[in-house]
């Protein structure tokens, strides 16, 4: 005699209700990838311009101290920007201060690098600075220098 498998009825799944199908949401831009757009432009233009520098110093040693101070100024601020924003993930400061030096990372950063730049007076001849004008008044009767120097007028509005 030979034993055969028992083939017992298996029980038949109970139907289940169809499942509710809930719609997929419409995709947003990420804000990070437009972020990362438009720092990449600075990025970009910053290491061309420091790039420009290199190529057009003429071998004194003055134009080649102008453009290493310019390089590590511009490196100091990259590295202070990316390590304030980070401060997120920090336990020292309240969550308020902490969200402040993420928002703010990149202005903290530019100004203590320009403060750096002011601070150290031997470097004051290497660094290029922006001409300000001495007195506030409205900017269309400032010279531009980039016009060699050339003053000019235009209509100012009021």
């Amino acid at each position: 005699p030979s034993s055969s498998p028992s083939l017992s009825p298996s029980p038949s799944p109970s139907p289940s209700p169809s499942p509710t199908r809930t719609p997929t949401p419409t995709p947003t831009p990420s804000p990070t990838l437009s972020r990362c757009f438009v720092c990449s432009i600075y990025v970009v233009d910053g290491a061309g311009e420091l790039l420009g520098r290199q190529e057009g110093a003429t071998g004194k040693p003055d134009d080649f101290g102008a453009w290493l101070f310019s390089t590590n100024l511009a490196l100091a601020t990259l590295g202070l920007a990316a390590w304030l924003h980070q401060a997120g993930g920090w336990r020292v400061l309240p969550a308020a201060v902490r969200r402040v030096l993420v928002d703010y990372d990149v202005t903290f950063a530019v100004v203590a690098t320009t403060a750096l730049s002011f601070a150290w007076q031997a470097a004051a001849p290497l660094v290029e600075r922006i001409e300000l004008p001495t007195t506030l008044s409205p900017t269309c009767h400032y010279g531009a220098a980039a016009l060699g120097g050339a003053h000019f007028r235009a209509d100012c509005v009021g």
